[in-house]
């Protein structure tokens, strides 16, 4: 056996001794050029393949709707970040949530300045700060670039991110209270650091507050956490039993060809019963087209209470006011055109010929 181990030791830098086998495997921390270029080709071969093309039709169409309103830069009804932004909140204590997630971004910004300039005395690996940058970027097309946080979604988009850029809201605080020290004229000493991360502490724990929306519940403002309040009047997640038997009929009975449209919270429903999901559309109330001989599904939200939630109006439905689905767009140059072939209660199904 130890014949053996020092034939190959000299590929696997192998250091031995008589008693002990230490194992020093050298392994580069840097990702190369041709690592990337590997996973790309190999992430969208599969997805290529276990979708029938789906992720690289629907990259091309992003791509292609993006570079086509590229005019419409800062507009926010294009831009679905900036809806969120300067739209009109449910209280002031949602607007208060939004102050605070607007002043957590200024310190996520004031970070990645600080690791740009080298500023703030803390070292990053080249990889963690090359995805930094790539993730702040992201968030800026976000807040500029229309339709890009529309297609991403701009909670998924901000979440994500979040995972690289969390740190630099830290370091952009620290910074922050560092130059702050400098204008009333305070030396900048360990202490002082402490103290700003006790400060910053007190202020993540009231972020948490709002975030979870227990401040909410607390106050009965408009609560929004379907874990702590099961009453909510639009859980995304949530469906009625006749729903369920709805979207079940549709998809065994839609042509196999035939494209499935519902609203925004419906096609989660369907997603659980189709086997392709490319074939289940959204609409919204400015829908004014749909391919003939295509199916749409209308849920509890549409059916009861007369409400169309679709893509593109995140803004609205971030107050949770919603448009009449009898005075939209989708209703009046489609739906009364249509034949209703299901209707359980909550909901229905018309077949557009």
């Amino acid at each position: 056996v130890n014949n053996f181990y020092f034939k190959f030791s000299k590929y696997w830098n192998v250091e031995f001794s008589t008693n002990l086998i230490t194992s020093k495997t050298i392994r580069s921390e840097t990702i190369s050029s041709t690592f990337v270029r590997l996973f790309v080709v190999f992430t969208l071969s599969w997805y290529v393949y276990v979708s029938s093309s789906s992720a690289f039709d629907a990259i091309v169409r992003i791509g292609d709707q993006i570079i086509t309103n590229i005019a419409d830069l800062f507009k926010i009804e294009k831009v679905e970040a900036l809806q969120f932004v300067f739209g009109e909140t449910a209280s002031p204590l949602h607007s208060l949530t939004k102050y605070l997630h607007i002043l957590t971004q200024f310190f996520i910004s004031v970070g990645i300045v600080a690791l740009s300039l080298k500023y703030s005395g803390t070292k990053f690996e080249k990889e963690y700060s090359a995805f930094s940058l790539i993730f702040f970027g992201i968030c800026l097309a976000s807040l500029i670039v229309p339709f890009t946080s529309t297609q991403l979604g701009t909670t998924r988009a901000y979440l994500i991110t979040l995972f690289c850029l969390a740190p630099f809201c830290v370091i952009g605080c620290i910074v922050v209270f560092r130059m702050l020290s400098r204008v009333i004229g305070i030396s900048w000493t360990n202490e002082c650091v402490v103290r700003s991360l006790k400060v910053f502490s007190i202020f993540l724990a009231i972020f948490l507050l709002f975030n979870t929306g227990l401040i909410y519940e607390i106050a009965k403002d408009d609560p929004a956490s379907i874990s702590l309040n099961n009453t909510i009047k639009h859980p995304r997640f949530q469906f009625s039993e006749q729903e369920a038997y709805g979207a079940q009929w549709l998809v065994n009975t839609a042509e196999s060809e035939s494209e499935i449209h519902a609203g925004d919270f419906g096609r989660f429903l369907l997603w659980n019963f189709v086997r392709d999901i490319t074939k289940v559309r959204v609409f919204d109330n400015e829908t004014e087209w749909i391919l003939p001989k295509s199916y749409i599904f209308m849920g509890l939200l549409n059916v009861r209470d007369d409400e169309v939630v679709g893509v593109n109006i995140s803004a609205v439905a971030h107050s949770r006011e919603y448009p009449k689905l009898s005075n939209s767009i989708f209703y009046n140059k489609i739906i009364i055109y249509d034949n209703k072939i299901y209707d359980c209660g909550d909901a229905q199904v018309y077949y557009h010929s």
